[in-house]
């Protein structure tokens, strides 16, 4: 059985199928071809497809009987008028031609369109045709650089491209009659085509039309040709009577079919291949001698569709491409070497007596030095053990335990009783007279002189080991080290009774294989990648498919220099121990196949064999880490959605594949972005991973859709590879930013931002000084105001205390001290009424102003008037203003009670939102009266005017003074904190 793929890049498509081949047994290298089925999505039906044609990235396009066509993926189909509009489906698609530059040709001769695959546009265009036809199809399409060959069913062949227009080369209807031209192709730089019951013709690069005559046929006697193809080197056509005709540079004759039957089931391929179906096989035909030998058959019961671009192949079951397999090797000593060993899967490698053997599904072979096989048994060997007499014993799957001879014939093992028709996968020596054997079901003992087995038997077995499957033992010192699918362990050679396990790992991994290097058990296990087991210090590590190891299960383990080879499921992986840097391999590199067999696996020397489902490779450690893979695989995207987060339209893009050094522009509200990819199945197991500017790690995307959100402004590069892969798929958007996002935006906040600290910096440091200012004027007042009247009593409390007539002066004395005592105290509940911000309003400072100017005027029988307008809903009020109006009116009213000698007092305030008056009028002696010509009052009522900003003015009336003070509460003077 073979397991064929089909890559979807470049101009192939990856895809999967199980077909049977019939065995040629031979080990040299045969050239390969595979029917590979294109796994369609629903919507898109097998017996629906008309035609397929692969662009130059890849895409298979699919045209369908009912006028539609598609893009297909390798994993999911879009329609064309998702990708370009709904008048594509106006257009025929009966004969779509995709040319060199990349670009779909659709229509007839009525109305035709060139779809540019890499920008999805659409261009219009028109042939020159004259007015006999009838129909409305084209016959054939092909072409040749930038040139476009167009034919016609009624012998028009048109020539030129969209961009210059099209014109008539070729009109055979004149010479005989409304004909045909079918089939067209390039060959040699020659136009071929073929005229209906006319023959073949050419047309040279100088534009002159010949027949082509075929050696030893009547030129009498034109035929017609069903299909005209070129494999590079010749040109070849298959006639109406099933006769193949090779059309040389200088000559063109029959090819002799050999036992093969004339039939219209006869296509070309390339290279000098042909496929010929029929009803149960297909045949793979190679010219040879100028006759067609069969090289392969293919067992399958489909129906044939020839297409140009490819040989596909449809049935009620799909649709199939058949084609040959491409796989890159190596050159001399760095070849990665693999023979074919008739494609079948290899289950057992070993070299006894210097010959290569081989166990097989179909049985058991032996190598010879020119690599050819011989099967010396069908019976399927597991294993084989060469003990220390020579003797070497094979393991077989139901046939219990063999011998191969020294004449490398195989028999049977005589014994005294039988282990039925178990499955030995492994064998070890316990003695020179003892074998120990693995099974499906345990373990067994086999003594080789009284032939006789026995099933070994556990006093410990928890986890029931000797009930399952063991697949390797391998023999370290005194012990049997064994594993299976319940763990790994060990057997005790001088007690074997017992089964020990190692702390950690019982029954913990499913392990296929395991080698011992240094004081490290290293484990293949499945589904858990490679995992280092220290015997010493019994602590685990691992090298899984996170770490770049191509598969999560492994088949075989192998120890070479500083390195570690692993066969898996989906490759082979080179592992360096110092860096565990991994190097990948697959059927890319020239692997027959990218799942290895368990078991299947020898070193001799510095070569390493290795087995896997279609066949052997064999390899050295230089070979692998010289080998530089001249292809890579690499993402394909397939579209982006695209979603705009402030609720506008989505929109999706189909062409990022053909354009990937461009940038994409993207509105600022297009944050959301989906991504999806085309993966190949033979990739599906690794993943794609992603880095997104300037990240370090890649990161896995699950599946085949990348979704990422919350996108910032700005250039943006995405870059894509598979886990297996080293190159990479480069993507760059460009966000357009939203205008919080600019530049501009940015560089205000930081100004406002600036200013803002400013600002703070300021009413922090004014704040500061407002604070210094009040701790100074207190500290002003309290020497001023406190300190004179606290010296003055001291002074008087002295004189009372040292005078010689105390009798005379006692009174006198502490009238002065009662008087300074009260005048102090007054003081200090001003400078505390003043200081205290609960009496920061219009409020506390009129009752304060009522209450001294009242009581003040009561101990001078005065009468006092006080009369207030204005607005006071204003109520809060700054310091400087409530202190220095409270002062200057107790200075002016201490005047009018103390010099005036007036009998009435009229205080008038008036506030306004940015005026205030204050105005005391008196009827006493003026401004005499007030003694304001010393200078000491009026000083103090100017300093009070100074600090408040305000105008300060003397109305002498005769009789009395009018002292009025004008200042504005919101211009107070520069340093003076605002609130």
């Amino acid at each position: 059985m073979v397991f064929f793929d089909w890559r979807l890049t470049g101009k192939t498509v990856i895809l999967s199928l199980m077909i049977w081949v019939l065995p040629s047994w031979t080990l040299g290298q045969v050239k390969q071809f595979n029917l590979t089925r294109l796994r369609l999505p629903q919507e898109v039906p097998a017996n629906s497809v008309r035609r397929l044609l692969i662009d130059k990235k890849g895409f298979v396009w699919i045209f369908t009987l009912n006028n539609s066509f598609y893009r297909f993926d390798g994993h999911s189909v879009t329609k064309a008028e998702a990708m370009l509009s709904e008048g594509v489906l106006a257009y025929s698609t009966l004969r779509p031609h995709i040319d060199d530059q990349n670009q779909l040709w659709i229509g007839d001769l009525e109305k035709m369109i060139r779809i540019n695959l890499n920008t999805l546009t659409i261009h219009p265009f028109t042939l020159p045709v004259t007015g006999r036809w009838s129909d409305k199809k084209i016959a054939d399409i092909t072409s040749d650089g930038q040139t476009i060959y167009l034919s016609t069913e009624v012998g028009q062949l048109f020539a030129g491209n969209a961009e210059k227009g099209f014109h008539q080369i070729v009109d055979v209807a004149k010479i005989f009659g409304v004909s045909s031209i079918s089939r067209l192709a390039f060959f040699e730089s020659s136009l071929y085509f073929t005229v209906a019951n006319q023959g073949l013709f050419k047309r040279d690069s100088l534009g002159r039309v010949v027949r082509i005559s075929i050696s030893g046929t009547d030129e009498k006697q034109p035929t017609n040709y069903r299909w005209l193809q070129s494999d590079g080197t010749s040109l070849f056509a298959q006639d109406h009577n099933g006769r193949l005709v090779q059309i040389l540079k200088h000559q063109a004759k029959h090819v002799a079919l050999g036992q093969i039957t004339s039939d219209w089931n006869l296509y070309p391929l390339q290279d000098g291949y042909f496929v010929r179906f029929l009803d149960n096989q297909t045949l793979i035909l190679r010219l040879v001698n100028d006759q067609l030998v069969v090289t392969d058959r293919i067992a399958t019961s489909t129906r044939h569709r020839e297409d140009k671009s490819g040989l596909f192949l449809r049935n009620s079951l799909g649709v199939y491409q058949i084609g040959p397999v491409q796989k890159e090797l190596f050159a001399g000593n760095q070849q990665l070497k693999a023979f074919n060993a008739q494609n079948i899967s290899i289950r057992h490698i070993a070299q006894h007596r210097g010959t290569l053997y081989l166990g097989t599904y179909e049985g058991f072979f032996r190598v010879d030095a020119k690599k050819n096989a011989r099967r010396l048994t069908n019976t399927i060997v597991y294993t084989s053990f060469a003990d220390q007499r020579g003797t070497i014993w094979l393991g077989t799957e139901g046939g219990g335990l063999k011998q191969l001879t020294s004449h490398d014939s195989v028999r049977s093992v005589e014994a005294v009783n039988t282990l039925g028709n178990a499955y030995i996968t492994c064998i070890e020596s316990l003695d020179p007279i003892r074998l120990i054997v693995g099974t499906y079901q345990g373990f067994y003992v086999f003594d080789i002189r009284q032939k006789k087995w026995n099933r070994l038997v556990f006093s410990n077995d928890t986890y029931q080991i000797n009930e399952s499957k063991i697949r390797k033992l391998r023999k370290i010192g005194n012990r049997i080290y064994f594993c299976g699918e319940k763990g790994i362990g060990f057997l005790d050679t001088e007690n074997m009774t017992k089964i020990n396990t190692l702390p950690g790992l019982a029954p913990s991994y499913s392990i296929y294989d395991f080698l011992l290097r240094d004081s490290t058990l290293w484990l293949a296990t499945a589904r858990h990648g490679l995992v280092g087991y220290n015997l010493t210090s019994h602590k685990l590590k691992s090298i899984e498919s996170r770490d770049s190891l191509i598969g999560k299960t492994v088949f075989n383990v192998l120890s070479a220099r500083n390195y570690l080879v692993c066969g898996t499921e989906a490759g082979l992986s080179l592992v360096d121990l110092t860096t565990r840097r991994i190097k990948n391999f697959t059927t890319d590199d020239g692997l027959p196949s990218n799942e290895f067999n368990q078991g299947a696996q020898w070193i001799d020397g510095d070569t390493l064999y290795l087995g896997t489902i279609q066949g052997v490779t064999y390899f050295t450690v230089a070979d692998l880490l010289t080998y530089q893979r001249k292809t890579t695989v690499k993402p394909i995207l397939s579209s982006l959605l695209i979603t705009n987060v402030s609720g506008g339209i989505n929109r999706q893009i189909y062409n990022l594949a053909y354009q990937p050094d461009s940038i994409v522009p993207l509105q600022a509200s297009e944050r959301v972005l989906a991504f999806r990819f085309s993966t190949p199945p033979e990739l599906e197991a690794s993943p794609l991973m992603y880095q997104l500017n300037d990240q370090s790690q890649w990161i896995p995307i699950s599946g085949n859709t990348l979704t990422l959100a919350g996108l910032g402004a700005g250039l943006n590069q995405l870059r894509f590879r598979y886990q297996q892969e080293i190159n990479e798929s480069p993507f760059q958007f460009r966000i357009a930013p939203f205008f919080y996002e600019t530049w501009w935006f940015i560089l205000l906040l930081l100004v406002l931002a600036g200013l803002l600290v400013y600002l703070y910096i300021r009413f922090q440091v004014q704040r500061i000084r407002a604070e210094q200012a009040i701790r100074t004027r207190i500290s002003s007042d309290l020497h001023d105001e406190l300190g004179g009247l606290l010296t003055g009593i001291s002074l008087q409390a002295d004189y009372l205390m040292y005078s010689e007539n105390k009798e005379q002066h006692h009174q006198k004395y502490l009238d002065r001290i009662a008087t300074a005592s009260k005048k102090a105290t007054s003081t200090m509940s001003d400078m505390v009424w003043s200081i205290d911000s609960r009496n920061d309003d219009w409020e506390s400072l009129i009752l304060r102003m009522k209450e001294f100017a009242y009581t003040l005027a009561e101990t001078a029988s005065i009468q006092p008037e006080f009369n207030i307008e204005g607005d006071l809903t204003d109520k809060k009020l700054h310091p400087q203003v409530r202190q220095n109006l409270y002062l200057f009116l107790k200075e002016t009213v201490h005047n009018v009670c103390k010099h005036a000698k007036a009998s009435r007092m009229i205080i008038s305030l008036f506030v306004g939102s940015q005026h205030v008056v204050l105005t005391i009028a008196d009827n006493g002696l003026g401004l005499k009266g007030h003694n304001v010509s010393s200078g000491q009052g009026l000083s103090n009522l100017r300093l009070r005017a100074q600090r408040l900003n305000g105008t300060l003015t003397f109305e002498d009336r005769q009789p009395g003074l009018l002292v009025q003070l004008q200042f504005n509460p919101k211009k107070l003077p520069v340093g003076v904190r605002k609130i």
